[in-house]
């Protein structure tokens, strides 16, 4: 009940007027880029440089506290709502929509990955380097690189469903792991609804309070973002002036 609140006050906040204003930041960010541009001439290249620095400073503000709330957000949505799912059918029928939902994600990613490389052909142009006339002057220093010995190729599939698993749950917050993250938020989830829920209620409310707390932190994210939009857009039309 909690989660729906807190994402209904944000969707609220997100839907009355944040649009207007990141499109009005936008609008204005681009029109101050284009005035304080190389191509105008008004202020001297690195004047434009160090405004723009200046400028992108709500953006980079914005961007550093999304990434800092991100982790527990997502840890304790994702507990929380799975504790809150009740009876195991009901619990069976989140963790089978989250999969089809992860599987069809994955499966349409790697699709684009591979019809952008078969269709785009990075590398291709840099063919006719290899064969240019300023080889004949280059060393050559193939005789120097060691030969590596072959070695058996491991099993894919058996060490990519191992490696899902967070050995090192700590480790895997601190690098920002988000797949580790969500496994781990899974299985605690899960594992919530099996112990008795006198045993489990201070934990819950740990969790409560941290997805409001990490709400709450979003929320004044929002805040700076027509401002991050703003001087984002003016500084990267200043650097690409």
């Amino acid at each position: 009940m909690q989660i729906a609140k807190q994402r209904f006050k944000l969707r609220v906040w997100i839907t009355s007027r944040l649009w207007a204003q990141v499109m009005a930041g936008m609008i204005l960010g681009f029109g101050l880029g284009l005035l304080l541009s190389e191509a105008t001439g008004l202020v001297h290249p690195d004047t434009a440089e160090v405004i723009g620095i200046w400028l992108a400073l709500p953006g980079k503000i914005f961007l550093a506290l999304i990434a800092m709330v991100l982790i527990p957000l997502i840890f304790s949505s994702i507990v929380g709502g799975l504790s809150g799912a009740g009876s195991g059918e009901e619990l069976r029928s989140v963790g089978l929509r989250l999969a089809a939902f992860i599987l069809s994600t994955t499966t349409v990613a790697a699709t684009i990955g591979v019809m952008l490389a078969q269709w785009l052909e990075p590398g291709e142009g840099l063919a006719g380097f290899a064969s240019g006339p300023a080889d004949a002057a280059l060393p050559d220093v193939s005789a120097a690189i060691p030969e590596v010995p072959d070695q058996e190729a491991p099993a894919a599939l058996p060490d990519m469903i191992v490696n899902i698993l967070p050995t090192n749950p700590t480790a895997s917050i601190v690098q920002g792991d988000m797949l580790a993250v969500v496994v781990l938020a899974l299985l605690v989830g899960v594992s919530v609804t099996q112990v008795q829920a006198k045993r489990a209620a201070p934990f819950l409310a740990l969790m409560d309070a941290l997805l409001s707390i990490s709400m709450n932190i979003v929320k004044w994210a929002m805040f700076l973002a027509p401002f991050a939009v703003f001087g984002l857009m003016a500084q990267a039309l200043l650097q690409n002036s």
